[in-house]
């Protein structure tokens, strides 16, 4: 059996972008690790210079970086999918990441457990981890 998972990405007004179901390896180790050795190097910006323009390791906003994710882990038929960020139907998924900016300009993860009631209830959400890129590699 996969393990769903969804990641909602938030612009700097912390009002959702997107958000990307995952079938399969959505678990942290799996899905959770994968984002966080993405996003590290990455650097947040608010415009581009010319120097910043040509640097792969930058990027320009949170929509910049939801685009980015996107094109990342979409790169065949299957597995990834876009849903509106306001969807309220069940997908399955067993994890829900939440990517944000801080006030720092520095991105938070936040890593949650779904516990579904049923297939007309709202799902639960178990809060397993909130906080860097950096700190959840190192936990």
């Amino acid at each position: 059996m996969s393990t769903r998972s969804v990641t909602i990405i938030y612009d700097e007004d912390d009002k959702p972008i997107c958000m990307l179901y995952r079938q399969s390896d959505g678990y942290p180790n799996g899905h959770g690790k994968d984002l966080a050795e993405l996003l590290i190097p990455y650097r947040y910006t608010n415009g581009l210079s010319g120097v910043e323009s040509k640097s792969s390791k930058t990027f320009n906003g949170m929509n910049c970086l939801a685009a980015m994710i996107v094109s990342h882990f979409k790169t065949s038929p299957g597995g990834f999918y876009l849903y509106n960020p306001q969807f309220k139907g069940q997908l399955g998924e067993e994890f829900t990441y939440f990517i944000r900016i801080n006030s720092d300009n520095k991105l938070v993860l936040e890593i949650g457990q779904n516990n579904f009631m049923g297939e007309f209830e709202e799902d639960v959400i178990n809060i397993l981890f909130k906080g860097s890129l950096i700190e959840f590699i190192n936990k």
